[in-house]
This record gives C-alpha cells, sequence and structure tokens, in this order.
C-alpha cells in the first residue's frame, strides 16, 4: 500500500468516525438487537402427547426460521420483550365449536430461557390470544 493510499484510507476513517457517519449509537444498536430461537409447536386435542403436532422453528435478530411469517411473529415477541403471556389479545369472531388445542413454546430469548404453554378451546381462539406466534400448520 502505496503512502499516499494509506493516508487517504486513515483520512476517510477519521471523518466517518468524527462525524458519525454510518456508525450507530450504542442506545439505537441495542434497541434492535432482541436475540431468540423459539420452538413452536400446535398440538390438536387436549392431550400434550397427542400424535397430531406441528413445529415450526422461529429465529429473531435476524427474523427468520420455519415459521411462515417470521417477520410478524418477531415482532410479536419483541412487542411483549419475549414474554409470550403478555401476548395482548385480537378481538375476532370465533366460533363457540370446542375442539381444543395446546399452545407450547420453549427456548430463549435476550438470554433468558422461554417456556409457554396453553390450552385453548379452539385454534381461532388460540390464533386471537397468540397473535402469529402460533398461526402455521393445520394441527
Amino acid at each position: 500500500m502505496t503512502r499516499r493510499i494509506r493516508q487517504a484510507v486513515v483520512a476517510a476513517v477519521v471523518g466517518v468516525v468524527t462525524t458519525g457517519v454510518a456508525l450507530p449509537s450504542t442506545s439505537a444498536a441495542r434497541a434492535h438487537d432482541h436475540q431468540g430461537r423459539l420452538w413452536l409447536s400446535v398440538v390438536r386435542g387436549a392431550d400434550p402427547d397427542g400424535h397430531e403436532r406441528v413445529w415450526a422453528v422461529l429465529t429473531c435478530g435476524p427474523d427468520g426460521g420455519t415459521h411462515p411469517d417470521a417477520r410478524a411473529g418477531c415482532d410479536a415477541l419483541r412487542a411483549v420483550d419475549g414474554d409470550l403471556t403478555a401476548v395482548e389479545p385480537t378481538s375476532r369472531f370465533c366460533t363457540r365449536i370446542y375442539a381444543p388445542v395446546i399452545a407450547e413454546a420453549m427456548g430463549t430469548w435476550d438470554g433468558r430461557a422461554v417456556r409457554y404453554r396453553a390450552t385453548f378451546p379452539n385454534r381461532c381462539e388460540m390464533e386471537a390470544g397468540t397473535g402469529p406466534l402460533f398461526a402455521f400448520g393445520d394441527a
């Protein structure tokens, strides 16, 4: 590397650092630094050992996995800082047909263990109560 090129590189780096261009603040970087990986399952019936179980993996930060709408799932988790019990239920009309389903999740969110299990009277009630988190498969 010639001396002129080296001086140009140093000047460019110093210019970026002193002006703050392209360097996010620490608090802004942490605001979007939610890391998590959850294994989600939906079991048809009230028996957790039921054979009709569907699975999805949801990873956040970056959003992905086998979940069909990873972005919506991760956004729902970010809104409650990974606490599935704090998901705000949506208002929607569900039939009163009793066809119980069990929603389960285990994994980590921001380094904390996550375990969740809830039984709902039917799939519609589950999706109303958990948002996009368990909206996958046909269990």
